[in-house]
């Protein structure tokens, strides 16, 4: 009986969080398509686990030596869960058709090897050595593969994110899950799954840990991705950055680079970045210029993403004020400089400074 608690607790624990995935509302407009296709992947992967964990308290029992197809049955079970957690990531990130189905095209074909080679090891038991090495080989591969691809589209994402918009937050939780679902994804295969073993609790610590972070921020990606689309101006073919970064050398003269400057340098000296949640649209406004040309003389001729370059900015000024207002608190200095969140200004002060806003207003007081 104690043996049939954990499988249980996981039942319920994985079908609590299919039905949340399922059930929770989501604005019914076109904008939402894709996030509830992300939605409904990671439910299902949810309900798959639960399935597991309910199939091992009715028919699974401590008696069964088929080890060969526990282990096939395991592999599948890993690969299809971590299959769905990146198709969701695909879904999030709006990724175009003909890559789903490329990625879609690939996954296929490796469950469809696992269940060739299952089904010669159960027929030839005395292939079943050589068979496991083959499904390990493919489980790894196409598995590397995913987290390969999904990791890429990540790194994309942020460095478009980062030339639009001064801080991209929301998006980081999505990193720690596609490096987390490579993980889990091996634990899941070479843990005895649900089973009560030397170093079981930590794999279940691990596990439910993992998916409450994911279905948290999966859950609050709505409202993030509202406030995203509220601000976001349609741009009908709009030439990328690295279109323009070509053909800038040809299109724009050294003059229009010079005016940008100008206008820039003007920008920067009225301390027009101090204002919350700058996008690359809304300087470029402010300059009446066009936002892709602004962004492209930020990449090459300063040489940094806008993101980085505003932060920069704002981090440079906060120092200015730390000095010059020793007695201002550091969540005063941050929202004067167009931070609303002090975590934030913390993060992106240690991340130019190499120190803390305290810390360097200490070891700097001789200045003040």
């Amino acid at each position: 009986m104690t043996t049939h608690i954990v499988p249980l607790m996981g039942f319920i624990f994985f079908f609590t969080l299919a039905i949340l995935m399922f059930t929770i509302h989501i604005p019914n407009n076109e904008e939402f398509k894709y996030y509830r296709k992300a939605r409904f992947a990671t439910g299902t992967g949810f309900l798959l686990l639960a399935l597991v964990g309910l199939f091992r308290v009715i028919a699974l029992s401590e008696n069964m030596h088929q080890v060969f197809f526990i282990f096939s049955v395991r592999t599948m079970t890993s690969l299809l869960v971590t299959y769905l957690n990146y198709l969701a990531f695909f879904f999030l990130i709006e990724a175009p058709h003909h890559k789903r189905l490329t990625f879609n095209f690939a996954s296929a074909c490796s469950f469809i090897l696992l269940g060739i080679t299952t089904t010669c090891g159960l027929m030839l038991p005395v292939t079943q050595p050589i068979m496991s090495i083959a499904i390990g080989v493919i489980f790894i591969g196409n598995t590397t593969w995913m987290f390969v691809i999904c990791l890429i589209k990540y790194y994309k994402l942020k460095k478009d994110l980062n030339n639009y918009y001064d801080d991209s937050p929301y998006i980081r939780w999505m990193n720690v899950a596609i490096y987390a679902t490579y993980a889990i994804s091996f634990m899941m295969m070479f843990n005895r799954y649900y089973a009560i073993g030397k170093y079981h609790l930590i794999f279940v610590v691990i596990y439910t840990v993992f998916y409450c972070y994911l279905s948290i921020n999966l859950l609050n990606f709505v409202p993030k991705k509202i406030d995203r689309i509220r601000h976001k101006v349609a741009e009908e073919d709009a030439p990328t950055v690295s279109e323009l970064e070509e053909k800038a050398e040809d299109k724009l003269q050294k003059e229009y680079y010079d005016s940008i400057q100008h206008l820039l340098e003007e920008w920067v000296e009225e301390k027009n970045y101090c204002t919350e949640s700058l996008t690359i649209k809304d300087v470029a406004s402010d300059l009446g210029t066009n936002h892709s040309y602004l962004s492209a003389y930020i990449n090459k001729r300063l040489g940094s993403t806008f993101q980085v370059w505003m932060n920069g900015l704002r981090i440079e000024e906060s120092k200015r004020l730390m000095l010059e207002n020793p007695r201002t608190s550091i969540e005063d200095i941050a929202n004067s400089v167009g931070y609303n969140q002090t975590y934030n200004f913390s993060r992106w002060f240690k991340q130019i400074t190499g120190d803390t806003p305290f810390r360097w207003r200490q070891s700097n007081r001789s200045k003040a």
